[in-house]
């Protein structure tokens, strides 16, 4: 749900001011000249003076003071001496990088000559800062099964997620259950805040259902960087318009719903083209989940559910994506949850290259084995090699299929935009395909559509049912 700002400050009364003005404009720890920008302070303000004030979406572009509003907003109750946040991002390289919010709470809270001895303790080992007061802000990954439980046993006033898009449905659904008092009732208001340019990481469908679609329960607040008079607008501005269409409607217009026309391989009208919404699963005769597993830097692991029908048509049913490197959870869980629906063939695997795959096979098989061995049609689990191929020709034979409405898209897919998008950059340029976020959709499909090809003959049962060429 969009907030309009002419309404909130419509709302604004003397409370709320004088409240902003003690937490903001007289904190020792936010230095002088970095005080929030208009639009900034309204959304400071528009709900300070709520014990319960819900939880929040701050989105927008690049320079748009995303980073800035949240180092002053969670230095906002440093006085107080239980206070207790989190800062949470993907990774702790994202979030202990230059620019970033803790290189920014370095210099603002552990600066003795000009706090004295408010100044704060910076403990690396355990990463948090500590007040005077004895209040701490706590800054952490979620990229680790040891940084989750930690997550599990711990409270906190405030917690807010750094590029909130790029984090797990799981983690965003876990984080309310840390937000609670450390030490019983105070007056110190709860709230998560989520931060994020948008992007096609594995959170934004659920950003999208909480906060950005008209009927979203959450509020979403949009800065840009047009608002941030403390940096040289028209210059980022000049330096925003030269990127790709794509990276503009993320970075200089903070598009949430972009979708490029046209595209190497497909255009967004044959995709809209392929949708279809109504199927029964009683009428699948093959299907599989291909998994695409996340490499090094920012890439996701993808699941995808594919199902060859009695009709000859082939549909692509269901996705997951998973941002952090521990998927033996949300795999088990994705799997399961395609096994309600029908019976498993395969769990194909992309092969990668040395001996690694032969301990990747034992290890997914052992992690799915409980439930292969409780379903009455126990699936196997697969390798699958690249060919050598380029990620742009391994899509060309089921995007074409797309094209021809061979291979249908169920209407609801998961993460459907974010797919869209990565077919319409997929180039087989690969200087230029590395301006772009990893196809890891595509990469998914194009691994079970390269499976089935070699185990059901497609074109043949295509030509046989007489789906072929289908306009």
């Amino acid at each position: 749900m969009l907030v309009d700002y002419k309404d909130v400050k419509a709302h604004l009364n003397k409370t709320k001011q004088e409240i902003y003005k003690s937490e903001v404009l007289r904190n020792p720890y936010i230095p002088e000249d970095t005080k929030p920008y208009y639009e900034q302070a309204l959304i400071m303000m528009d709900e300070c003076d709520v014990k319960y004030p819900d939880s929040r979406l701050i989105s927008g572009g690049a320079y748009s003071g995303k980073s800035q509003f949240v180092a002053i907003d969670c230095c906002r109750y440093l006085m107080y001496e239980n206070y207790t946040c989190l800062l949470l991002r993907n990774t702790l390289r994202e979030i202990k990088a230059e620019g970033e919010v803790i290189s920014k709470l370095e210099r603002w809270l552990c600066d003795p000559e000009r706090l004295g001895d408010y100044s704060c303790k910076h403990n690396h080992t355990q990463m948090y800062f500590e007040a005077h007061s004895g209040a701490r802000i706590y800054y952490g990954s979620c990229d680790s099964k040891l940084s989750m439980d930690k997550l599990r046993g711990s409270s906190y006033h405030r917690i807010y997620t750094i590029e909130s898009s790029e984090l797990d449905e799981e983690v965003l659904d876990f984080l309310p259950r840390s937000l609670r008092s450390p030490h019983g009732y105070d007056n110190i208001p709860l709230q998560i805040t989520h931060v994020s340019n948008p992007s096609f990481g594995a959170g934004v469908d659920w950003l999208k259902r909480n906060y950005i679609n008209e009927d979203s329960p959450h509020k979403h607040y949009r800065l840009n960087l047009m608002m941030n008079k403390f940096v040289p607008r028209e210059q980022y501005d000049k330096q925003l318009s030269q990127m790709s269409p794509l990276q503009q409607a993320f970075m200089r217009y903070g598009d949430w719903n972009f979708v490029a026309d046209e595209g190497l391989l497909i255009s967004r009208e044959e995709f809209m083209n392929a949708e279809i919404s109504d199927y029964s699963y009683d009428d699948v005769v093959y299907s599989i989940v291909a998994v695409d597993l996340a490499g090094e830097g920012d890439d996701n692991t993808s699941m995808s559910h594919i199902m060859v029908m009695k009709n000859g048509e082939i549909i692509i049913d269901d996705n997951k994506l998973v941002s952090h490197h521990l998927i033996e959870e949300p795999l088990k869980t994705f799997v399961s949850r395609q096994l309600d629906k029908h019976s498993l063939y395969n769990v194909v695997f992309e092969q990668e290259g040395g001996s690694s795959s032969t301990y990747a096979l034992a290890h997914f098989e052992s992690v799915l084995r409980p439930l292969r061995t409780q379903h009455p049609l126990p699936f196997n689990v697969t390798l699958r090699g690249t060919g050598g191929k380029s990620k742009f020709d391994r899509a060309v034979p089921f995007a074409s299929m797309i094209r021809e409405k061979r291979v249908r898209i169920n209407k609801d897919l998961p993460n459907k935009n974010t797919l869209i998008n990565q077919l319409m950059y997929l180039t087989p340029i690969k200087l230029e395909l590395k301006r772009y976020p990893s196809p890891d959709i595509v990469d998914s499909l194009s691994i079970g559509f390269n499976f089935l090809s070699s185990q059901v003959n497609i074109e043949a049962y295509s030509q046989k049912l007489g789906v072929v060429n289908k306009k």
